[in-house]
């Protein structure tokens, strides 16, 4: 029996700048870039998690403020824990990077440690985690960040995928700001649906080299 897939991509918020966290972080630094903040999840938190199982239609848990990013961390613990009897693994790009251990730190701050498990060992090295990453399943020559190496929009370029319009992820902060949700869920399921094609694209060569 093959495990289940979940396509999983996150968006992420700068920080609340009424937060006890930010003057200790801000303290003796001469310049600090809110935006990059949400980058941190000390400083940052979730925006939105979208989520596709298998060929399933992509799901968005909205966490566009501090209670709503309970709810959807739950909710999203709570489907991985419903679906680990079958088995799964969590398909994204940079996922074992930067989505997984985003969101257990998060599940961490929030009270939600036990939900951590499901997502792989805290700390532990990203090639020991339940996931399929596009980002490095794809070759690449050895070297520090060739052209547009980490980029998902040129990777599914490259593979004839078509690319998103609208607003990006550059632009999710903006939108946030702006109240503009429904431009957050869009790119989100975008990027899930190009995560998906993306991984199919390489299933293949993955498979034949078993």
């Amino acid at each position: 029996m093959s495990d289940t897939l979940v396509y999983l991509d996150i968006e992420t918020r700068p920080a609340d700048l009424t937060s006890p966290v930010w003057p200790v972080y801000v303290q003796r630094r001469d310049a600090c870039d809110v935006s990059t903040s949400a980058l941190s999840p000390v400083l940052g938190s979730v925006m939105a998690i979208g989520y596709a199982i298998d060929d399933g239609p992509v799901q968005v848990l909205d966490a566009f403020d501090a209670d709503a990013e309970v709810v959807a961390l739950r909710a999203f613990g709570e489907l991985l824990w419903s679906l680990r009897r079958k088995g799964f693994v969590l398909v994204g790009h940079n996922a074992a990077g930067f989505d997984v251990p985003f969101l257990q730190a998060r599940m961490i701050l929030r009270g939600l440690a036990g939900a951590v498990p499901l997502l792989g060992a805290p700390g532990a090295k990203p090639w020991t985690l339940p996931v399929r990453d596009t980002l490095n399943l794809f070759p690449h020559p050895r070297g520090p960040n060739p052209p547009g190496a980490r980029s998902l929009q040129v990777l599914a370029a490259a593979l004839g995928i078509p690319v998103q319009s609208g607003a990006l992820g550059a632009d999710m902060a903006a939108c946030y700001a702006a109240g503009d949700y429904d431009s957050i869920r869009s790119h989100l399921r975008a990027d899930v649906e190009q995560v998906r094609e993306v991984y199919r694209r390489l299933r293949p060569a993955l498979e034949s080299s078993r």
